[in-house]
């Protein structure tokens, strides 16, 4: 019973790194993505152009995730600025120049 208690400690602790390192593997990408979208020469933000597709409208969250407040919602062909990239989710700005999240699968860079 304290072997079997021990493997499967093992094996949950070896999941749980291996989770960590692919939560900073992200967290690192995210990082290096928003940092490349800021020319460093002026330090002024570049962004790249978004546009809604594959679905008829698409929620505009207030984190990256399923379960984040929506903030607004966009239908298929509106365009949006991309300021990067988090967790599949596009971080973008509202027209109201606030930060919000787009799910990946709904909109295409330009």
């Amino acid at each position: 019973m304290v072997k079997e208690e021990t493997t499967m400690s093992k094996e949950m602790k070896r999941k749980e790194e291996i989770f960590k390192q692919d939560v900073n593997k992200e967290v690192e990408e995210q990082n290096t993505e928003e940092s490349s979208a800021k020319d460093r020469t002026t330090g002024i933000q570049r962004t790249k152009t978004g546009t809604v597709y594959n679905t008829s409208y698409v929620y505009v969250r207030k984190g990256p995730n399923k379960d984040a407040d929506i903030l607004e919602v966009m239908k298929e062909g509106d365009k949006v600025a991309i300021i990067g990239k988090s967790f599949g989710f596009y971080k973008v700005n509202t027209a109201s120049n606030q930060a919000a999240y787009i799910a990946s699968d709904f909109l295409k860079e330009e």
